[in-house]
């Protein structure tokens, strides 16, 4: 049965963040989810509230799954380095 999960995290930037891109890896293999669907849940100030919904498909590695944060860009082209 395929298993959804769901992350809430919050972000802090005084340009706009273009979309997160955020996605599940196993710790177990080199199995990874697809990309997230991503969704800017509130705003306040500099403090965007994200919230990431991924689904790990049946057949995949079982055990420990980790998030991976990609590197962030914003709307000045401004990325981080991890």
């Amino acid at each position: 049965m395929d298993v959804p999960f769901k992350a809430t995290f919050v972000l802090s930037d005084d340009s706009a963040i273009e979309e997160p891109k955020v996605l599940l890896k196993s710790t177990a293999s080199t199995q990874i989810t697809e990309f997230a669907k991503v969704r800017e849940v509130s705003k306040s100030g500099k403090l965007t509230l994200y919230e990431a919904i991924v689904t790990v498909k049946r057949g995949q590695t079982g055990g420990k799954w980790e998030w991976v944060l990609y590197p962030l860009r914003d709307s000045l082209g401004n990325t981080s380095t991890s």
